[in-house]
């Protein structure tokens, strides 16, 4: 295969791509000032028709191919830019004897494949899934190594090795992967079609991001870098932290990507939750919880603080599952502290609160309420009544009396995480509580605040246990860090905490408002920004807007947007009514006014002493998320709702452009003088242990996984762009600085081909962010359509030219689009190809766009209703002219004409001469709606749990055919099945079995007595409960056939095989087996009674069945079991050879007669298991030889005689009688049976003689 020569794509894709556009926009900027560059600034060309998109990648080997871009994520088919011949690999392993029994040479071939495939140019950040074949590759085993395309990476080994020290290219620039000695038999002996999961960063936000909050979601053992498999039954499980890659733990998968994600990331707070019972604060109960009392987990079992699973509270039911996830196992947090040290990051451990009062709970509200609310916000927590309500302790020597009782085990969890710090060697910071609003506002006797007391207390003890080097502070709700203001009063209420020596800086969780937007062509706000994205809006909100300027004194007031300003006429520190002004809390010193009188003296808190950290920012990903980003969307939850004047609809770009104006914003120095806020400290809110997209698509295994959908969770979302970052990255690549307005629909990602133009690329997301490119100010800016004020003409200033004053042009109401179907990638659904369709009134036809875009369905469907707005509108044209006085106007811009009912219009060209010229389009209506219905999610599903299978071992006589050797078989069950089990002897290796199906085994439901033999026996029934299977109904004839047939184990250890024609179903997995044949194959003298819980064992072709050499009974062997090809480990069964299903079988048809000579003549019949079952005529053949028998007469219950004979006769004559009896043998007891020369004695037959 040749080696593509790929150092000319970038000189390409300057030389030709750049060049003439850089051109154009120096002539464009020149001459073309105000005009409509979007067909003038990049020349008029054809549209090349749309690419269909396909779920099936393909690949390939070609030279002269384009690299393609990628932009945030995509999943993208490599094209082989290198490889080596194939190589033949064979493996050959002599015979070895397993059980005395030689095995044949094996020799194994297989085909290896080395090659090199390139995906996109670099630099990427983040390898994840890969496939073959449209599966998801287990690259366990397999030599993979990823080259990111960085300009410095090197020369891959194996390459070089090959073609030479100093020929091999290291293709800078270029994201790539090496694949090394690939085994292709499992792919049919070819190399498969490979596509990757990819993410290049091209946004702003995550370089920025240095600090992020994790949160456990809905598990027990979710921090645990170790997979872990919880155990169902025997030899059944299901995975308890792995779901997305085999072999990796949820918690690896999600930290990887979460470092690759952010490349800055230094601070990760580690969130930790016990449980309370209750809002009345003398009637918490905190404790650690778990989601079920009787969970087993493989190789790990739970425990936190002492509590362990048997002794530990479990969470409420919410929806037929748990409402919430347990409490982090703590040896699971310790391995999660030091899997995040060992990635260079600093941990800061988060005890936190959650209310698990279930909905019905009957418990008196403390905030007045019929019963408390369903999962209530911890910041609820008070005393009861709850201050300002008709009651309420507040102020007195009872309100501290029911703080006081909240504090034991307050502390108990607080103290327990000390330790556990300490024990882990330490962590970097340690919070002691947050958002506990409720309660730090209860006041004591004197305007005290005993809450607040109990925190400096507690600072002081956990100081005395993490030492100096573990920073230590409270995580404040954001209405809660500057004070507490009722009535006309202020006390800043928390400043003895802020002033402790013990608190290291002031900690907030910042979810306030930067927004008040509205739908409303007419709200507020509308003059400030095009869009309610734009950061200089967000951003001029963090010190201003709502909070800092103003508030809305009634939910009538904010209906209304009737605003209210704050300032303080008294002493002229408006300051302490805002809370948005985190700088002049920071920086003045504190006067407490009780009463409303200001005290001459200050607080405690020193200005200026310690650094503000934001413990907690961030905004849900809803539809207007950032006009209340404290909202959080929980249907279960009492707290449940949706920020003001939202939809509700799903909107990830709010959230992320949210976080975007806080780091921009506190970044600056002029708002963020230093020492303020610790811009290392703004933990974003927040990170999930579960990766995505199994996280939130496996809703059988996490209740809250759609929740994440207007959720604030980063995962899923962090490598995505705002459409302005995204513009602005593929226009800087092309030489050009385009500013787009930010947009919805937030872009997952976006693949580029090859080789294009900047139209090409950028021209479509304008389209879809409803924007048009123009030229303003010398700068080329996309102008959101629809958006900005109006500007209405009056007609009779227009220009009066050599045409008509008003030139008006409709297109064909019935060529207008009425649906449009937008074509995209999923990433939630494994980047599968997916489409949404938008509808507008009327009957107009479909059309369709594809896009090589990664879009969620909420991002789809408001792209698809924005492209189908830009459809229906075009074709209303308005042509006129203005004096050339009239130069504000600009491309863009909003026109009406008084007097003409339609409208308003949009400016879309401007041409200047002795008037101007100017053409304007009808401004989109935004009435189409976007009609879907969401599809599976994840289809790939969860990878499969390792569990250890259940080996079951049975000595069984020898079958008809090999009748001088027994058997063992060998079964096994698992749930998942891993593909084979292989049997292989311990001592030697060699390999026994290979098992490729599951038995079917089970248990005994109710105890087995001995029944007849030979015959059928209809009284007795086999109640069994089956672990895999479904036994059938058969004839009888069919049973004595061989059909239906089992093995059960009895209360002596030994295997009786039983036949059964019939088979009732009596509960899910439960049977009884019914007209029973006993002691078929020789296993009579295994008839003995079995008990309750005792196993057994489908025969079938499921079932390994070995012969076993005779000189190998009776000896202890050892089982090497592995269970499919990643079990390096395996299991170890041990294994007794006993004797008896190998012994010569009783003889039957025993008799004994007194002769005329007083002697006594014994014959029987021998018994052969060549004939097993059969019921002929012939004479049985001799098992072994030679032929021998012992006859042992009984009396007085000892031995009396034993007589040894070669035939199937013996006689006891009366002088024998004599001597042991003193006379003719009365009644006696006697046995005869068989002599093996190498077992000895075999089964006996047993006759009583009546004399």
């Amino acid at each position: 295969m040749a080696t593509l020569a790929l150092s000319a794509a970038g000189q390409f894709v300057g030389g030709v791509v750049g060049g003439p556009i850089g051109a154009t926009i120096g002539r464009a900027l020149g001459a073309l000032a105000g005009s409509v560059v979007d067909g003038m600034l990049f020349a008029p060309e054809k549209k090349a028709p749309e690419a269909p998109i396909f779920d099936v990648r393909l690949g390939g080997s070609s030279e002269g191919l384009g690299v393609p871009r990628l932009y945030g994520w995509g999943r993208l088919a490599g094209n082989i830019i290198w490889g080596r011949e194939l190589v033949r690999h064979v493996t050959e392993t002599a015979g070895s004897k397993g059980f005395g029994q030689p095995s044949e040479p094996r020799r194994e071939e297989e085909v290896l494949a080395s090659f090199a495939l390139a995906f996109c140019e670099g630099e990427v950040a983040r390898l994840g899934r890969i496939w073959a074949d449209g599966q998801l590759l287990d690259t366990r085993g397999l030599n993979l190594r990823f080259y990111s395309g960085s300009e410095t990476q090197l020369p891959d080994s194996l390459i070089e090795a090959v073609q030479g020290a100093g020929n091999a290219p290291a293709y800078r620039g270029l994201c790539y992967l090496v694949v090394e000695n690939l085994p292709l038999s499992r792919f049919g002996n070819r190399i498969p079609q490979l596509s990757a999961e990819l993410c290049r960063l091209a946004g702003d936000l995550e370089p920025a991001i240095r600090a992020v909050t994790v949160i456990p979601g809905a598990t027990e053992f979710g921090y645990d870098p170790t997979p872990r498999v919880r155990v169902l039954g025997p030899g059944s499980g299901v995975s308890e932290n792995a779901h997305l890659l085999p072999g990796s733990s949820d918690w690896t998968c999600s930290i990887d990507e979460l470092v690759a994600l952010c490349p800055n990331l230094e601070h990760v707070a580690l969130v930790v939750s016990w449980f309370g019972s209750d809002l009345r604060c003398a009637d918490c109960a905190i404790a650690p919880r778990v989601e079920g009392a009787s969970r087993v987990i493989e190789g790990a079992s739970w425990s936190v603080a002492g509590f362990t699973r048997g002794t530990a509270p479990v969470v409420s039911q919410h929806g037929g599952g748990p409402a919430f996830g347990g409490t982090p196992s703590d040896h699971a947090v310790r391995a999660a502290i030091a899997d995040l040290k060992a990635r260079g990051l600093k941990v800061t451990l988060y005890p936190f609160i959650l209310m698990d009062v279930p909905a019905g709970n009957g418990l008196p509200d403390p905030w007045g309420g019929s019963e408390q609310a369903a999962y209530p916000w911890r910041g609820q927590i008070s005393c009861h009544p709850a201050p300002g309500r008709a009651g309420s302790p507040d102020g007195s020597t009872a309100a501290a009396a029911q703080v006081a009782a909240f504090l034991p085990p307050y502390r108990a969890m607080m103290l327990h995480y000390a330790h556990l710090a300490a024990a882990a060697g330490g962590v970097e910071a340690l919070l002691i509580g947050s958002e506990m609003v409720g309660l730090t506002n209860v006041r004591g006797p004197e305007n005290s605040f005993p809450f607040v007391a109990a925190l400096v207390d507690l600072a002081a003890d956990i100081r005395a246990i993490v030492g100096a080097s573990t920073k230590l502070t409270y995580a404040a709700d954001w209405s809660e860090y500057a004070g507490q203001q009722r009535g006309g009063e202020k006390f800043f209420h928390l400043d003895p905490l802020w002033a402790s020596p013990h608190i290291d800086a002031i900690g907030i969780d910042n979810y306030m408002p930067l927004a008040d937007w509205r739908d409303d062509e007419d709200q507020a706000d509308a003059g400030l920004a095009a869009t309610g994205y734009e950061l200089d809006y967000l951003a001029g909100n963090i010190a201003g807007g709502e909070g800092f300027d103003f508030y809305y004194a009634s939910p009538e007031d904010r209906r209304a947007q009737q605003r209210t300003p704050i300032h303080d006429g008294a002493h002229g520190e408006s300051w302490i009514w805002r809370y948005k002004d985190i700088r002049a809390f920071w920086s003045q010193p504190h006067h407490d006014r009780p009463g409303g009188v200001r005290n001459t003296e200050p607080t405690a808190f020193v200005p200026r002493s310690k650094p503000i950290w934001m413990m907690e920012l961030g905004c849900g990903a809803v539809d207007k998320g950032a006009n209340q980003p404290n909202i959080f969307g929980d249907e279960k939850s009492g707290e449940d709702g949706r920020p003001y004047f939202s939809s509700g609809l799903s909107d990830g770009l709010i959230q992320r452009q949210f976080l975007r104006a806080h780091h921009r914003y506190w970044t600056d120095p002029a708002n963020n003088p230093p020492g303020m806020v610790d811009t290392a400290r703004l933990y974003c809110w927040t990170w999930d242990a579960r990766p995505y997209p199994s996280f939130p698509a496996l809703t059988q295994v996490w209740s809250d996984g759609a929740n994440h959908r207007n959720g604030h969770w980063l995962t899923g979302r962090l490598g995505a762009l705002a459409n302005d970052e995204l513009i602005g990255v593929i226009a800087a690549e092309h030489g050009v600085v385009v500013e787009a307005v930010p947009a919805a629909p937030l872009i997952g990602g976006y693949t580029l081909g090859g080789p294009g133009t900047a139209r090409q690329g950028i021209e479509p997301l304008l389209e879809l962010g409803g924007q048009k490119l123009t030229a303003r100010g010398g700068r080329l800016v996309g102008v959101a359509q629809g958006a900005g004020q109006g500007l209405a003409l009056d007609p009779k200033s227009l220009a009066r030219i050599d045409a008509p004053v008003l030139t008006r042009r409709r297109g064909d109401a019935a060529e207008r689009p009425g649906r449009l179907g937008l074509g995209h990638y999923d990433r939630e659904r494994d980047y599968l190809a997916a489409t949404v369709t938008a509808l507008r009134p009327g009957n107009g036809p479909l059309v369709s766009e594809t896009l090589p875009i990664v879009l969620d369905s909420g991002a789809a469907r408001r792209g698809a209703e924005r492209l189908l707005d830009r459809r229906g509108s075009d074709g209303d044209r308005l042509d006129f002219a203005l004096p050339p006085h009239l130069v504000a106007l600009e491309p863009g811009d909003r026109i009406s004409i008084s007097g003409l009912l339609e409208g308003p219009f949009e400016i879309t060209e401007i041409r200047d001469g002795a008037v101007r010229r100017v053409s304007a389009g009808a401004v989109m209506r935004g009435d189409a709606v976007a009609a879907g219905v969401d599809g599976p999610r994840f289809g790939a599903g969860e990878p499969m749990a390792e569990i250890a299978p259940l080996l079951v071992t049975a000595h069984l006589p020898a079958p008809a055919g090999d009748f001088s050797r027994s058997r063992l078989a060998i079964a096994a069950h698992a749930t998942p099945w891993p593909g084979m089990v292989r049997v292989n002897e311990a001592a030697t290796g060699a390999r026994l079995a290979e098992l490729t199906r599951p038995a079917f085994l089970g248990t005994l439901l109710a105890p087995l007595q001995p029944g007849p033999r030979a015959t059928w026996d209809r009284g007795q029934g086999l109640e069994v409960e089956m672990l895999s299977g479904h036994p059938a109904d058969v004839t009888e004839l069919a049973t004595l056939a061989g059909s239906n047939r089992l093995a059960l184990e009895n209360d002596l250890g030994l295997w009786e095989i039983i036949g059964f024609a019939g088979a009732e179903l009596l509960a899910p997995n439960r049977y009884r087996l019914t007209r029973l044949l006993r002691g078929l194959e020789g296993s009579d003298a295994a008839m003995a009674p079995a008990s309750t819980g005792r196993r057994i064992m489908l025969l079938d072709q499921r079932v390994a069945m070995l012969p076993i050499d005779a000189h190998w009974i009776g000896e202890s062997r050892v089982l090497h079991c592995f269970a499919g090809d990643n079990d390096a480990i395996g299991q170890e069964l041990a294994l007794s050879l006993d004797a008896p299903p190998a012994l010569p079988l009783a003889p039957c048809h025993l008799r004994a007669r007194r002769t005329d000579d007083g002697g006594i003549a014994f014959d029987w019949t021998r018994r052969s298991r060549a004939d097993g079952d059969g019921w002929g005529m012939a004479e049985p053949a001799l098992d072994h030889v030679p032929e021998g028998w012992r006859l042992t007469i009984f009396a007085d219950g000892g031995i009396a005689r034993v007589i040894e004979a070669t035939t199937p006769t013996a006689r006891y004559g009366a002088a024998e009688q004599n001597a042991d009896f003193g006379g003719p043998a009365g009644p006696f007891h006697s046995s005869v049976a068989q002599l093996s020369p190498v077992l000895g004695p075999g089964h006996a037959a047993r006759e009583i003689f009546h004399g």
